[in-house]
Parts: structure tokens; sequence; C-alpha cells
């Protein structure tokens, strides 16, 4: 992805993308594609469509690994930096991670740092909401509890 020409990132994106939603890829055969994923859509930026590819990103936020939600999470923050409504629908699957990681501490060992379940990954998901401002104060009922506990 980072010596790649146009003609090469046009060819490529397809399998990158069927790679990722493999149910039989690895996790991390899926992490590596999430972040190629993201270098090949940062040097052409109007290489996904949000309405194709949100469902697709959706699936993906409903994966256990904490790294392959990291690396998904990187991704779907460069894509609704560039296209903000298209993926105004994951806000529930966001708020559903972070309410997972922060209220039941639902992490594997490996991604606990001093007693912080990945902290990285709260980030991610707290710069996401960031982009939707106006979607959460209109639905405020259904995030209120879950954010306010967070």
């Amino acid at each position: 992805a980072n010596i790649a020409g146009l003609e090469l990132i046009q060819a490529m994106h397809v399998e990158v993308q069927r790679v990722l939603v493999a149910p039989s890829s690895t996790e991390q055969v899926r992490k590596k594609a999430a972040l190629c994923l993201l270098r090949l859509t940062r040097t052409s930026p109007n290489l996904l469509s949000g309405r194709e590819f949100a469902p697709r990103v959706a699936n993906l936020l409903q994966d256990q690994h904490l790294g392959v939600l990291t690396s998904v999470m990187s991704l779907l923050s460069c894509l609704a930096s560039q296209q903000t409504p298209e993926y105004e629908g994951l806000i529930p699957h966001v708020v559903h991670i972070l309410s997972k990681l922060v209220m039941k501490k639902n992490c594997a060992r490996d991604y606990l740092y001093y007693r912080t379940p990945s902290p990285w990954l709260q980030i991610k998901l707290l710069k996401f909401l960031q982009l939707y401002p106006n979607a959460i104060e209109n639905n405020t009922a259904e995030y209120t509890s879950q954010l306010i506990n967070v």
C-alpha cells in the first residue's frame, strides 16, 4: 500500500476488502487487511462508497477480537471523516463496544493497560463519536444512559 500507484490501488482494494470481511480470515489477516485498506483509502480517498461499505463495517464491529476492532476503528475513523453522513448508522455499534469495555470491563488480559481495558480502542471510539455531535443529541434517550456511565 505504501508504494502502489493508482492503478494498482484500484485493482487491489477489492481483494483487500474481500479478505477483510471473509469469515475464514484469521484475526491477524483481518487486522492487516483493515490497516492496508486504511492506507489505500488515505492514498485514494474516493476508493470506497460509504453506502456499500458501511454494512460490512457494521459486521466487523461485532468482532470479539480487540486487535481487529482497533484496526477497524482506525479505518472507520478515516472513512467517517471523509464521508461523515454515510457512517452515522454505526453509532449504536460504537456505543455498545464502548460500554462493553468501560462498564463491563470485557477485555482480554493482553489488552489491559494498568487495569484499563484497551485504552487505545476507547480513544478511537470516542473520536468517532465526536464526528456526530448532532446525531447523539437527537438520540439522547438511547445513548444517554450508556454514555453517562462511561
